[in-house]
């Protein structure tokens, strides 16, 4: 059966077209996505320090959230199950089908998307917990955290785009499909999100950490003073 992927030319042995139609698969996931996001919110409306948090923490409980339920999960979910994918109804088997559309490397099983797929999994999906844990317990180490898992999310997307751009620029094969749903929407759309959002919460680390360190030094210079 000839399959819809580009290139053309990708061999994706026991591939099976999708039997449910993507509003129903996409419905499903975002019902999954979310009720992880609120599970996360509850749980930080229960700790004490809940009230003392800003708007852009609770953010950042809710990102990291995503990126846990998506990391462990739904990556997971690839990595465990990537050499048998193609012939697969499940939910994340269609979910993924549908998005190698946009990038074939999952369907097609590229060494560098397995790979970084594994180590996203391993890693980063139990690290965005414990950095939902971190934010909402006030721990010292949360800045710490949170800038690990933003630098490890922005090396990523860049190492996702710039391995595909210099493999079509070597080879003259993309993909992704040239449409703009699948190209601009999904390929571009929802991977760039992983840089931007990082990008904030970075600087957030960063002006946090600047004033703590600032407020420390003119406070030991206060004492030496004395």
């Amino acid at each position: 059966m000839a399959h819809p992927y580009s290139p053309q030319s990708a061999v994706i042995p026991g591939w099976i077209p999708n039997e449910t139609p993507i509003l129903h698969l996409a419905a499903e996931f975002a019902a999954l996505a979310g009720g992880a996001v609120i599970l996360a919110l509850l749980f930080a409306r229960q700790c004490p320090s809940w009230h003392g948090l800003r708007s852009i923490d609770v953010f950042a409980v809710a990102w990291f959230a995503l990126c846990g339920f998506l990391h462990c999960f739904f990556e997971g979910y690839f990595v465990h199950h990537q050499g048998r994918l193609a012939g697969m109804q499940t939910l994340f088997a269609q979910l993924w089908k549908y998005y190698s559309l946009a990038d074939s490397r999952y369907i097609t099983l590229d060494n560098f998307t397995v790979v970084i797929e594994f180590l996203t999994a391993l890693i980063w999906g139990p690290l965005s917990w414990l950095t939902v844990y971190s934010i909402t317990a006030r721990s010292p180490s949360r800045h710490i955290l949170q800038i690990i898992m933003c630098v490890a999310h922005i090396y990523g997307v860049v190492l996702y785009f710039g391995t595909e751009y210099r493999n079509e620029k070597l080879t003259g094969d993309s993909a992704s499909l040239p449409d703009f749903l699948f190209y601009w929407v999904y390929y571009v759309g929802f991977n760039i999100v992983w840089a931007f959002v990082p990008a904030w919460l970075l600087w957030d680390s960063w002006m946090a950490i600047t004033r703590a360190i600032s407020f420390c030094e003119a406070d030991t210079s206060l004492k030496k003073d004395r």
